[in-house]
């Protein structure tokens, strides 16, 4: 893990911990060693113990009263399927604003070189048979490709009140802890038209179809919900 230097203060160290939980790299139920973690980062307990309580009060963190050791103090709470839903319909206001935002820049000029880069999103898949299942390998692949794209979007965008969201939430990778929500078999049409929009520079035509793409994720999910609740205890 990299270490941070004795210099950078506690909001630092906050960052790094709530990075590390939202990547999934703490992942969910782990119980958090805070001299552990001072270790790792190369800091002293004070800034882990200020960044740790603010992450507790901002419910990235539970703390547990258990029986022993191994089952009490701070813990990084289980996500829900049920959360996964909300977090797709934010990033469908929240990503099809930053994909109207991303054309309507092209359309001005603005840094077209990063805007090329985002239309070359997925290039590799060009001549994809998707009649042919992904491998294991495969969608773990794509999976990366696809959190690129997204977060390439709000990049470009420009606007920092977006950009301000998406981080304080986390929810580009908070969408990706349980891995892909939908086959990129799927998904990657759904890709492949939002950006031949942004080649068109169809600004309203991209904010719809990226607003789409998240909502027919998040309707998936409800389905699992429903149907694991309609199932006989």
């Amino acid at each position: 893990m990299k270490r941070i230097e004795s210099t950078i203060v506690a909001d630092e160290v906050y960052r790094r911990i709530r990075m590390l939980i939202i990547e999934g790299k703490i992942p969910e139920g782990t119980r958090i060693d805070r001299k552990a973690l001072a270790d790792d980062l190369g800091v002293s307990l004070t800034p882990v113990n200020v960044a740790t309580a603010r992450l507790l009060g901002e419910r990235f963190l539970e703390r547990r009263n258990g029986t022993g050791r191994e089952n009490e103090g701070l813990f990084v709470p289980e996500r829900p399927t049920a959360e996964l839903v909300h977090v797709f319909a934010v990033r469908a206001g929240i990503e099809g604003i930053a994909a109207r935002l991303c054309v309507e820049r092209a359309i001005a000029g603005e840094s077209l070189d990063k805007f090329e880069m985002l239309c070359a999103s997925f290039s590799e898949y060009r001549d994809r048979d998707l009649s042919v299942p992904f491998t294991a390998e495969e969608r773990e692949i794509y999976l990366n490709a696809d959190k690129n794209f997204h977060e390439m979007l709000i990049e470009y965008a420009d606007n920092p009140i977006l950009s301000d969201i998406d981080s304080n939430l986390g929810c580009i990778h908070r969408s990706y802890i349980k891995g892909l929500i939908r086959l990129p078999e799927e998904t990657l049409p759904e890709h492949r038209e939002i950006i031949a929009a942004f080649v068109a520079r169809d600004p309203e035509l991209a904010q719809r179809l990226v607003i789409v793409h998240h909502l027919r994720s998040r309707d998936v999910l409800k389905a699992s919900l429903e149907a694991k609740a309609s199932k006989p205890i």
